[in-house]
């Protein structure tokens, strides 16, 4: 599919949630392509992206 009609959006699992520092901790695995692996390869600590509830589904529930 071309790059220009996909969602930016991707599902990830968090790792770790530190609630007093309100962080969270998501692991990437970098390869060629792709817009996490693009992401995660320039960023650098402290870049802040979105993130969304969790959806419905992901947790086993329908």
């Amino acid at each position: 599919m071309p790059a220009h009609l996909r969602s930016s959006l991707r599902s990830y699992t968090v790792r770790r949630w530190a609630r007093e520092a309100a962080s969270i901790t998501v692991d990437f695995v970098v390869h060629e392509g792709g817009i996490a692996s693009d992401w995660a390869m320039n960023a650098i600590p402290r870049d802040e992206t979105g993130v969304t509830a969790p959806q419905i589904h992901a947790a086993g529930r329908r």
